[in-house]
């Protein structure tokens, strides 16, 4: 399932990343292939200073040669992760997408064991998004709620078109709200009827959105942690007047940090239903 659309800071690795490590914690084994060449989804696992992080090396060998994408970095127990990165940029300079339509689709074939292989996509990249549409048997749109967010939606459509000769049985598996403000039902029924415009009433809108949390957001890529492991910590957080009295920072947890890992919780499985409903 590639996670992709056609603007940055819509949610894709924050979803891919939470989706799978939710996934993940349920027992099923997980791959997550990035083709972003900043490699955020580094940041949102953990994973930055791994010594298996090759700057996306292994990634680019097989999007060029349809080479095996190696043992990646085991980001979570029953969690790879095969990091993006710089070596990707040659690729995202590579004039359109010549000569790189099937490569990875081959490569990703050739892992085993996995229930599911999750692909990042970068944000603007137009090779990059083409070589991961043409890989993905299903795709997944996040945006978030703002006109502009969901305005780009057109990129992505175009890259849909072009991609079609390529890969005709991609199959849309929805669009997922993200960075939505509580109190939401105006601003997601205005969503809906933009996204009809956009993209045709063919295109579901999922039913779990997710909710608007800085601060659980922010704590989660300073320690490396994804929502759900986060709320784990809420029930055991020391009260700050006892760090204090002690002379240390409190290790406070935002109180969000529980709504948030529902979301994703709620999330993960509506994805694992409509990807069963499509088998």
């Amino acid at each position: 399932m590639a996670v992709a659309t056609g603007k940055g800071g819509v949610g894709k690795s924050s979803i891919a990343a939470a989706v799978a490590g939710v996934l993940a914690a349920k027992k099923k084994h997980i791959a997550v292939v990035e083709l972003d060449p900043q490699g955020d989804l580094a940041d949102d696992l953990g994973c930055r200073d791994d010594a298996a992080h090759d700057g996306g090396e292994a990634v680019t060998a097989a999007i060029r040669t349809g080479a095996p994408l190696g043992p990646g970095i085991q980001a979570r127990e029953r969690l790879t992760y095969y990091p993006g990165g710089p070596a990707l940029e040659a690729l995202n300079r590579t004039p359109g997408w010549s000569g790189l339509d099937s490569k990875l689709g081959e490569s990703i074939a050739k892992l085993k064991g996995y229930d599911l292989v999750l692909i990042d996509t970068p944000p603007s990249a137009e090779a990059l998004q083409h070589v991961s549409l043409a890989a993905a048997q299903h795709l997944l749109i996040p945006t978030a709620v703002d006109t502009s967010s969901l305005r780009a939606l057109y990129a992505i459509a175009t890259r849909l078109v072009e991609v079609e000769a390529v890969n005709p049985d991609l199959a849309f598996l929805g669009v997922v709200l993200w960075n939505v403000p509580t109190a939401a039902s105006r601003i997601r029924a205005d969503a809906r009827q933009t996204l009809n415009e956009i993209l045709g009433d063919t295109v579901p809108l999922l039913d779990t959105t997710v909710r608007s949390a800085f601060a659980t957001a922010y704590e989660c890529r300073r320690r490396g942690m994804l929502p759900h492991e986060l709320a784990r910590l809420q029930g055991g957080n020391e009260p700050f007047w006892k760090a204090l009295a002690e002379g240390r920072s409190p290790d406070r947890v935002p109180t969000s940090a529980l709504s948030l890992a529902g979301d994703y919780t709620r999330l993960a499985k509506e994805i694992t239903d409509l990807l069963e409903a499509a088998r």
